[in-house]
């Protein structure tokens, strides 16, 4: 891409899972620093689920439906809930046991379901240092997330009964315990890259949007951003000269969740060429959007 791009960097694009991978990729000994000076114009996060999801654990514990286990699609053990982010936090809870991202092990075990936890450290296995898996990438980067102020995010499962021997999982009765997020995407999990802002010296911008996991496509204020990194230049190190005071500042107003964007309605105006490309641009994440719903 880059020689067919007349030898310019490209900004790399990614979505939800996607952002995890990617974000492997440029963190971990797949390539040097070197290497994406020259060839990374911009990093675009979209809804990233960096950290994971209880959401996924249901889905691993429940399946689909109770004939369509889907434990076999490992794809799903990346965005398992990581102990950096939800640390000690319970994500499954039982009259007698409250699991956290350090008992996988028992937690698969106790539902029946060891094999999980064989295709967890699989999985893992990819990331060199786990625990220390969401250090900056190092390139100018662009956070862009929801957070909604409806409590409609998975964040937990409450079972009513132990797990025991004969129990089985996909048919147990359990409660959703919800949070703030975009539906699916935890908040302390979106806000995973707000450290990098910090931890690099590369440019960095958050964006909080309205809508959800599968709506956030919508916003005209994204493709506003998309728009500017794609056709500027490579921004300079130290988020545009943007002094530490300002910076965090604007860090502090993403935190306390004040700048949560309203998408504005826009008059409807001639389709230009950039136009006719932005609504296939919309079209296309939308099309993502929906498949990872």
């Amino acid at each position: 891409m880059f020689q067919e791009n007349g030898d310019r960097a490209v900004t790399l694009f990614c979505v939800s899972l996607g952002c995890s991978v990617s974000h492997n990729f440029l963190t971990q000994s797949y390539v040097s620093q070197e290497w994406k000076d020259q060839y990374i114009h911009g990093y675009v996060t979209l809804v990233g689920a960096w950290s994971g999801g209880a959401r996924t654990l249901e889905v691993l514990l429940h399946g689909l439906t109770p004939l369509f286990p889907v434990d076999w699609m490992e794809s799903l053990y990346w965005i398992l809930p990581r102990a950096e982010s939800w640390d000690t936090k319970t994500i499954v809870s039982t009259p007698s046991y409250s699991y956290t991202t350090r008992d996988y092990e028992k937690l698969f075990s106790d539902a029946n379901q060891p094999d999980s936890f064989t295709k967890l450290k699989q999985a893992l296995s990819a990331i060199e240092n786990p625990e220390k898996s969401y250090i900056a990438p190092n390139v100018p980067t662009y956070c862009i997330y929801v957070v909604s102020a409806e409590q409609d995010t998975p964040v937990g499962l409450k079972y009513s009964k132990d797990f025991d021997a004969t129990s089985n999982v996909f048919e147990m009765d359990h409660e959703v315990i919800r949070g703030p997020g975009d539906g699916v995407v935890p908040e302390l999990d979106s806000e995973v890259c707000l450290k990098w802002r910090i931890e690099m010296d590369q440019h960095f911008e958050s964006l909080v949007c309205g809508g959800s996991h599968t709506t956030i496509g919508d916003s005209d204020k994204l493709y506003a951003l998309i728009d500017r990194v794609v056709t500027g230049p490579r921004p300079a190190n130290k988020n545009h000269g943007l002094s530490l005071s300002n910076s965090l500042d604007s860090l502090a107003k993403v935190l306390s969740r004040k700048d949560i964007i309203k998408d504005e309605v826009v008059p409807k105006k001639e389709e230009t060429k950039e136009k006719i490309l932005e609504k296939e641009l919309k079209e296309f994440i939308t099309k993502i959007l929906m498949e990872t719903e």
